[in-house]
């Protein structure tokens, strides 16, 4: 099953992570955004589902 992980970099932009069950990279983010909302809008493109508990 596949986890996402939404962080923050040294930057300070938002940037999100889609990993395996094996806490493996598959799918990165390449633009950092301003919001932390702007990356999970982003991440949802690419089939990340937003839980109401963040």
């Amino acid at each position: 099953m596949e986890k996402w992980r939404i962080y923050q970099d040294a930057h300070g932009e938002w940037r999100w992570w889609k990993l395996d069950a094996e806490d493996n990279i598959i799918q990165a983010c390449e633009l950092g955004f301003d919001t932390k909302q702007e990356c999970e809008n982003n991440a949802v493109i690419h089939g990340y589902v937003i839980s109401s508990q963040d």
